[in-house]
């Protein structure tokens, strides 16, 4: 009973009430032993094109649909994250272009918290594609560095293999990425 309330109590001085104390104890994502750790997972996923959440899918239905085809360009981020909003921003830019001279498939993919959902909705339709929202915070589990950090982008070649890894977002950085892409 003490230990509750200085818990309490502690999370009043932090700004953190208990309802959100409680999410963050909470762990949604499935035990990583039933997640498929390989391209292109099996992780469930909510598109931003829903007007609302009825619009379910799978990464193995998105990102399979592309091997043996196309190269995928896969970027995690968040709403709250100003450097993600500054890529998503230079990516919308430079995307039709980048079309017109390279055959690939990108899949932006947010972990925002599920208090952050209208959020995510809201953010994605600033952008000419389709997003996703990890609604269960699992491709954290399987990614390599478990998504520390964001915004990171991952390119995938034909066959699902892994080609391409930045973190973070600096000035620049999307030159790596169109060279991989060979544009």
């Amino acid at each position: 009973m003490i230990r509750n309330s200085v818990f309490s109590l502690f999370l009043v001085l932090v700004g953190c009430s208990a309802a959100s104390a409680q999410y963050y104890a909470q762990h949604t994502a499935r035990p990583l032993s039933e997640i498929k750790q390989a391209f292109p997972y099996d992780i469930g996923l909510v598109a931003s094109d829903a007007t609302t959440d009825s619009l379910d899918v799978n990464s193995a239905d998105i990102l399979g649909q592309h091997l043996g085809k196309r190269p995928v360009v896969m970027m995690f981020w968040l709403t709250t994250c100003g450097p993600c909003k500054m890529e998503l921003a230079e990516l919308s830019q430079r995307m039709e272009q980048w079309k017109a001279k390279a055959d690939f498939a990108f899949v932006p993919v947010s972990f925002d918290f599920p208090r952050r959902r209208a959020d995510f909705h809201s953010r994605a339709r600033e952008y000419p594609w389709t997003s996703y929202l990890d609604v269960d915070r699992e491709f954290p589990l399987v990614m390599p560095g478990r998504l520390n950090g964001v915004p990171q982008i991952f390119v995938f070649d034909e066959a699902g293999k892994q080609i391409f890894h930045r973190r973070k977002y600096r000035a620049g950085d999307l030159d790596a990425l169109a060279e991989v892409l060979g544009i």
